[in-house]
């Protein structure tokens, strides 16, 4: 199966008609900090290393937010997770693209504070260097 960006993900679920949806995928970027109620993949390790460690609600550190994938809790996931943060993977999952939709005419949007399941994972890969 071939590898998805995470910037081609997000470009999906962010329109208007999503063609992933609902399928089975797998995506390649950087893993952030894993746990509890935040876990994202991003384009790029800066990216992963400015949301973690960066001025929350900066410019720079929202932009970086606006281009992760975040990925839903399991338990069994996260213990791999934890030990693959701030690395490159693969990761394969179910793309939920109802978070990122853009707002109906009458402005509402749904949003999701806390772990959403842009990716509802059901594992994960380390890349070799």
């Amino acid at each position: 199966m071939d590898a998805y960006s995470v910037g081609e993900v997000t470009q999906d679920i962010t329109s208007a008609d999503s063609k992933l949806h609902g399928k089975e995928i797998a995506v390649k970027g950087w893993l952030g900090q894993c746990g509890g109620l935040d876990c994202a993949i991003y384009p790029s390790l800066v990216d992963a290393k400015l949301v973690a460690e960066g001025e929350a609600e900066s410019e720079a550190w929202s932009a970086a937010m606006d281009r992760r994938l975040s990925i839903g809790g399991a338990d069994d996931f996260d213990r791999a997770a934890m030990l693959m943060q701030f690395s490159e993977v693969v990761l394969y999952g179910q793309v939920n693209a109802t978070h990122k939709k853009p707002p109906t005419e009458s402005g509402n949007d749904f949003g999701c504070w806390d772990r959403c399941d842009d990716i509802k994972p059901t594992s994960i890969e380390l890349l070799a260097f």
